[in-house]
């Protein structure tokens, strides 16, 4: 009994992960970030030097569907 609980939630937490990757990826598809911040995009330090570096490489990381 308690080996298929464990299965079970295994089973859920994974495809919870999976579900929230795949939502996170076609967040930043349709709304990637417009200016240079700390919170989501490609963060790099030669990635935040300049607004042409940071979106050119944070469009070229984006999921392609």
């Amino acid at each position: 009994m308690e080996k298929e609980i464990i299965m079970v939630l295994d089973y859920f937490f994974g495809s919870l992960m999976v579900a929230a990757t795949l939502i996170a990826g076609i967040w930043l598809k349709t709304d990637p970030p417009k200016k240079i911040n700390n919170i989501y995009g490609f963060r790099t330090k030669a990635t935040s030097q300049n607004q042409e570096t940071w979106n050119t490489h944070t469009r070229s990381v984006q999921i392609p569907f």
